[in-house]
């Protein structure tokens, strides 16, 4: 889905920006992760509940800091304030951001995509897994 990249300073930018993108008839917002703007999924929750038409997502979310049931939880509670509207988007970012900001050891980057995939999709989202437990994959 095409749409606009919003990049603002701050929460309060970023959702302006999304109410005015929707006002000008644009399909669809992102939002990455970082910057001063704060949390893309927070940023979208808000967003979700001013806006009615404009299609909300990540682009991307860093999977090495979040565990997936937090991330799935905040998912959820999108996708319940924007049906149909809501697209997640997720991936291991960059290896000097994650290793130097959360101290994770960066090996396998697609092995622990695919098995926090796997927990987030409910395969193992009671915690069974030692990856999952730790909620930064290995």
């Amino acid at each position: 889905m095409i749409g606009l990249n919003i990049s603002a300073r701050t929460v309060v930018e970023g959702v302006d920006a999304i109410k005015r993108a929707e006002a000008a008839g644009m399909a669809a917002a992102w939002l990455t992760s970082g910057g001063g703007g704060g949390d893309s999924l927070t940023v979208l929750a808000i967003a979700a509940r001013e806006t009615s038409r404009i299609a909300l997502g990540t682009a991307v979310v860093p999977t090495w800091p979040r565990h997936p049931i937090v991330m799935a939880q905040q998912a959820q509670v999108i996708a319940q304030l924007a049906p149909r509207r809501f697209r997640l988007g997720i991936g291991p970012s960059h290896q000097a951001g994650m290793e130097g900001s959360y101290g994770v050891e960066w090996r396998r980057p697609l092995h622990q995509v695919r098995e926090y995939v796997t927990d987030f999709s409910g395969g193992d989202l009671g915690g069974s897994s030692q990856d999952s437990r730790r909620g930064c994959g290995g």
